[in-house]
């Protein structure tokens, strides 16, 4: 059933792009399929929302209908996984040169050294946030601990950007009724404890409207939490999403809500 919304999702919205910007000059978009770090069969307690959609693997010309096998090639790469690591375990082995230098079997450096290279997690405020976050709330004393990254699924709200940009206004006006949707599948497929959008709450506000959240009665300090809502089963918790923040005050702030 997602698959077959996904995939709905790219083609109608290749029909659109195509309807509204007749000569559109870049043609050149990608789609993100979401990272389902938890393991088969197990209760997922988190699911964590971003924006970054751009680069994140190769692209499709949507000056041309949509191949009928991308939902298959994009859940096949946001899933892809070196033997029992997480699909997300590239975050662990491309934080830094030195982590990814110091990685002792030859195979799985030279995995992780092809999969997104030029691309160093550390530099994200989204990353850093999210793994201060788990490893608070799971009590993991050892920061190198690569154990959090199957603690999670990750996703973005909207699927389908541009390929070097995050989705801008007018494409997500495009997409909105189907990232709404999809993001009701996410929540009522993998009923996750909590569901962290960092994004900032501008580009939550219509996903709140669209599934009918309920806004919760707890005390924020509107800085670094701008809202706490509920969706059946799930608390959602809205940050704010600096381009450089605190990750420390940040996590702080978000794990005193996780209860």
């Amino acid at each position: 059933m997602y698959d077959a919304l996904y995939q709905e999702q790219l083609e109608v919205f290749q029909s659109r792009f195509a309807a509204t910007y007749p000569d559109p000059g870049e043609t050149r978009f990608t789609d993100f399929y979401p990272s389902l770090g938890v393991p088969d069969g197990m209760d997922v307690d988190f699911l964590i929302y971003g924006q970054a959609v751009g680069g994140w693997h190769e692209d499709m010309d949507l000056a041309i209908p949509v191949p009928s096998n991308r939902t298959e090639i994009s859940r096949t790469f946001s899933n892809d996984r070196y033997g029992e690591d997480s699909p997300i375990d590239w975050v662990n082995a491309r934080w830094s040169k030195r982590v990814l230098h110091g990685i002792q079997d030859t195979k799985q450096r030279a995995y992780y050294t092809l999969k997104d290279s030029g691309y160093w997690a550390s530099r994200s405020f989204f990353w850093q946030l999210t793994i201060k976050v788990l490893q608070s709330y799971y009590g993991t004393a050892n920061e190198d601990d690569w154990g959090w990254s199957k603690q999670l699924v990750w996703s973005n709200l909207y699927k389908i950007a541009r390929q070097k940009e995050n989705p801008m206004e007018d494409v997500r006006v495009l997409q909105r009724q189907y990232a709404v949707e999809l993001v009701r599948r996410e929540l009522d497929e993998l009923q996750p404890k909590f569901c962290l959008i960092i994004t900032s709450d501008p580009w939550w506000a219509p996903f709140r409207r669209g599934l009918g959240t309920l806004e919760s009665s707890e005390d924020l300090d509107g800085q670094v939490v701008q809202s706490i809502e509920r969706y059946s089963g799930t608390k959602v918790i809205v940050v704010h999403r600096p381009f450089v923040g605190n990750s420390k005050r940040y996590s702080e702030v978000i794990v005193s809500h996780l209860r």
